[in-house]
């Protein structure tokens, strides 16, 4: 999620109890390739099947992975929504 966030920043969420989302959100969820793994994206758009489509913030798209990479997440693979970082 560079430049938004940077190694070491603290982020403050709340556990994602399938509440409602929104467009931008910025979201913690499971990797759907490699479920020990977490990522933090921002939710770029709702699909008519109900998926969602995550990208991160990175202006070059190859220097991380979401839903370009991945393909669209279920909204029960998010983990937690970040409300701000602190510190």
């Amino acid at each position: 999620m560079w430049p938004t966030f940077v190694d070491g920043d603290v982020l403050i969420g709340e556990q994602y109890d399938s509440g409602p989302l929104k467009l931008r959100d910025v979201v913690v969820v499971k990797h759907p390739l490699n479920p020990r793994v977490t990522v933090v994206k921002r939710l770029a758009e709702f699909l008519p099947d109900g998926r969602l489509f995550l990208e991160g913030d990175n202006p070059d798209p190859t220097a991380s992975e979401d839903s370009h990479s991945f393909g669209p997440v279920n909204s029960d693979a998010i983990i937690a929504t970040i409300s701000h970082k602190c510190c």
